[in-house]
């Protein structure tokens, strides 16, 4: 794998007035796609059903072992690579925040799913197996979105979404609760992630997002953490270093650029930051990552 000087970001290329698309794609399309041939960031939801063969997909710089009837579901913004060493051939689901959230729980229903959680709890990037209701779900689903623009189309395709979720989930994790979308606050979440995507590397006080969002800081803090689990700082010193580490794995820029660029006046605080969220030092890091290379 090529280190490069940046991770190219991926926008939602699908129909724009939907925001939901299902495609196929087998190992030789997949060489024939700019974005698959490098680490890229994707803006949008993605689960993919391998259909034929195995494949070794990277997600967030974790490597995940695919076999046939395996179901990967990949959060947005998360940094994805296809190993094209492998043959395959696989659907695609693909979905934006703006498609799924249309009531205000709906965000926190994508956050307490299990399956698209960055939670460090939730372990594992989540790898389910096709079931044959899911199968019957998904087949139903690809049928609606096929048809040509039918009225109330994006409600149905979003419902069968989300009994889609809802069943994997279940059958993943048969021993946990699924839980639902929260009763109010879902708004201001999808708000408070928006304001962090723009200004985690210059802002990493709660104050200033509670400010921007005009509620108290305490009030933030118990929708974080009803929604994710986590803390309003938690979450912003996760998504710093989770950009940090994607830095150190997927580019050549050093650990002083990378300093600079998440908002660290000196690279020396960078450092002790690093150091406490993770056990080790930048530079520790990056040399002992297998995937580095």
């Amino acid at each position: 794998m090529n280190k490069t000087n940046s991770i190219p970001n991926i926008d939602f290329e699908g129909p724009q007035k939907i925001g939901f698309e299902i495609l196929s794609i087998d190992s030789r399309d997949a060489l024939k796609m700019k974005y698959l041939k490098v680490p890229h960031r994707a803006s949008f939801y993605c689960v993919l059903w391998l259909i034929e063969g195995a494949i070794t997909h990277l997600v967030d710089f974790k490597p995940i072992h695919l076999v046939e009837d395996s179901l990967l579901f990949v959060r947005k913004d998360a940094v994805q690579y296809f190993n094209h060493s492998d043959t395959y051939k696989f659907r695609i689901l693909l979905f934006t925040e703006a498609f799924f959230c249309k009531s205000e729980g709906d965000v926190t229903f994508l956050q307490n799913s299990l399956l698209f959680s960055d939670s460090k709890a939730s372990g594992q990037q989540s790898v389910g197996r096709m079931s044959k209701p899911l199968r019957e779900l998904w087949q139903e689903m690809e049928k609606e979105f096929l048809l040509p623009d039918e009225q109330f189309q994006s409600d149905i395709l979003r419902n069968y979404l989300a009994n889609l979720i809802f069943l994997a989930q279940r059958v993943t994790w048969p021993e946990l609760p699924v839980i639902g979308p929260a009763k109010s606050g879902g708004n201001l979440i999808v708000e408070f992630r928006e304001l962090l995507e723009q200004h985690f590397r210059e802002e990493q006080n709660v104050k200033f997002y509670a400010q921007k969002l005009a509620v108290t800081e305490k009030y933030l803090s118990r929708l974080t953490a009803r929604a994710t689990g986590r803390s309003t700082k938690a979450l912003i010193n996760e998504r710093l270093m989770l950009e940090a580490k994607r830095m150190l794995i997927y580019s050549d820029v050093s650990s002083k650029t990378i300093a600079f660029d998440l908002g660290f006046g000196e690279p020396t605080n960078f450092t002790k930051f690093f150091k406490k969220q993770e056990g080790t030092t930048p530079a520790a890091f990056r040399d002992k990552f297998p995937l580095a290379g």
